[in-house]
């Protein structure tokens, strides 16, 4: 008997120390919510409110939320699951009596690690509000809130969820170390769907983010996705469509773009500015644009500063660096653009000359194909294809003057020394056009069958820039070709009017194959 006790005494205390040494004091246990039963459907123990339910669980604890409308302002510290049945049946909502929207449905306050899964959180100023906490949320719905879920020094896990019709979608603004993930989402009509600042690092995965077109509070204009401060961001797999602009880099952000579709957005595709820097590869960049010109483009909005340029697939501009490969850029307004400034770089823009790499890129069927300003520019390799607004079937009305400063063509060139090398440029309306202080390097080239010029000079008689009107005359003068071309061994032939405009200029020998 006595050797069975100390059996016994001995595995107890094995059982205390391992406890103790785990670190667990408390078995995990389930709690239960329902607003309108108290018996919870005969589970215990029963709340009416999930801010009770809270208050009483342990950490670890799960709380399991029955079907019903629930008042937020829920305050959560400890490490906790929130399980909902499913987001048509659980709703957190914000309205109190007087229709007011008071802050947050759900305040999570770190440290803590918390699970909130198949809920709905609606009708709130923030729905998700979480400081220096670990959240994962799944299968959630979250909708009419103006901030969605806004993580601040902490990390997120945000899956299988949808988000519509909040003024921000999700807002990451943490310099944790710790990688978010937005994986198999969908966003629909939010005026920003992500937001990400400060040094936060995310992955944004075969979301579905479209619809974006309306203002929002901070006066942002339809973005999928905003990447700023000094963020790091892997885009891989997702869908960005109608949305007013499809991604935005700005700030020292950076972002590896890859494997998206990047369809209809009316004003832009992809925008990279101030010193950020994006690496997009084997993206569909399509039909984006088009807008642009029914808002009534102006040639002056490629102005100084370039804040929101109009009618891209592509944008590059300030002290940016983009580098794209084995991207289809079709049937946008404007393909790829890179741009230092609007009419001549000032003192202050030439310390900030944007940078472009295009390599193995098919540019095919836009408006015009790629457009250089002054920018430092390589194009290798790529196939510039069919670039031809009239092919567009825009009202000519909407574009005329446009293509009168600006030719449609594959390659236009205001400034700068590109590097143009081994590229294919056919059947465009002109095959590259020069205009402005532009002394780019041709190298090995084909430029065939386009429909009037192989290489143009913005200058007579290659353009008719006589006009009536003295004001838009003195535009087109200000905007002729004064610089110098280099190069050897393109292959120009079959370009309707000639392969090279004017044939009295200095073309350098051995230029033409």
């Amino acid at each position: 008997m006595r050797q069975t006790l100390r059996h016994y005494g001995a595995i107890c205390m094995i059982f205390w120390i391992a406890l103790a040494w785990t670190g667990f004091s408390h078995f995990t246990s389930t709690l239960w919510v329902d607003y309108d039963d108290p018996t919870c459907g005969g589970h215990s123990p029963c709340y009416q409110t999930i801010q009770e339910a809270v208050a009483a669980a342990q950490p670890g604890d799960t709380i399991r939320i029955r079907p019903g409308t629930y008042q937020g302002q829920i305050i959560i510290s400890k490490d906790l699951t929130l399980s909902g049945e499913s987001w048509e049946l659980v709703l957190i909502h914000n309205k109190n009596d007087l229709g007011e929207r008071p802050w947050e449905a759900i305040r999570v306050i770190g440290p803590a690690t918390v699970t909130i899964e198949a809920v709905s959180i609606i009708d709130s100023m923030v729905g998700l509000f979480a400081k220096e906490a670990q959240i994962t949320m799944r299968r959630a719905r979250l909708s009419n809130n103006h901030v969605a879920i806004w993580i601040f020094n902490g990390q997120l896990t945000l899956v299988e969820s949808q988000l519509s019709s909040n003024s921000s979608g999700v807002s990451l603004a943490t310099e944790s170390p710790l990688p978010n993930r937005i994986e198999g989402n969908q966003f629909h009509e939010n005026s920003v769907a992500i937001a990400v600042g400060q040094s936060s690092r995310v992955i944004i995965r075969e979301n579905k983010i479209y619809d974006a077109v309306e203002g929002d509070w901070l006066g942002h204009l339809g973005i999928g996705i905003n990447l700023g401060g000094s963020a790091e961001a892997s885009i891989q797999g997702n869908i960005i469509q109608n949305n007013a602009t499809g991604t935005v880099l700005e700030g020292s952000a950076r972002a590896s773009i890859e494997g998206n579709q990047i369809l209809g957005n009316a004003l832009n595709g992809v925008i990279v500015q101030d010193s950020a820097q994006a690496l997009l590869i084997n993206n569909q960049i399509s039909q984006n644009g088009f807008s642009s010109l029914v808002l009534g483009y102006s040639p002056l909005f490629l102005g100084d500063p370039f804040s929101r340029p109009q009618g891209f697939g592509v944008a590059v501009g300030l002290a940016a660096s983009a580098e794209l490969r084995q991207n289809r850029v079709e049937g946008n307004l404007f393909g790829i653009g890179a741009f230092q400034g609007a009419h001549g770089p000032t003192s202050k823009q030439l310390l900030l000359t944007p940078r472009l790499i295009a390599q193995g890129n098919y540019v095919q069927g836009n408006g015009w194909g790629i457009w250089l300003r002054g920018a430092e520019a390589t194009l290798e390799g790529n196939e510039i294809l069919q670039n031809d607004v009239i092919a567009l079937s825009l009202d000519p009305q909407l574009w005329y003057w446009l293509d009168f400063f600006f030719p449609s063509a594959g390659v236009l060139i205001q400034g700068g020394q590109p590097l143009i090398q081994s590229n294919r440029i056919m059947r465009n309306s002109l095959g590259v056009v020069l205009q402005l202080q532009s002394s780019p390097t041709l190298l090995g080239n084909q430029i065939l069958s386009n429909s009037e010029y192989g290489i143009a000079l913005y200058q007579q008689p290659c353009f008719d820039l006589s006009v009536s009107n003295p004001l838009i005359e003195a535009i087109a003068e200000n905007l002729k070709f004064q610089g110098k071309v280099s190069g050897e061994a393109n292959e120009l032939s079959s370009n309707s009017k000639a392969d090279l405009c004017p044939p009295d200029y200095p073309w350098p020998p051995g230029f033409r194959k």
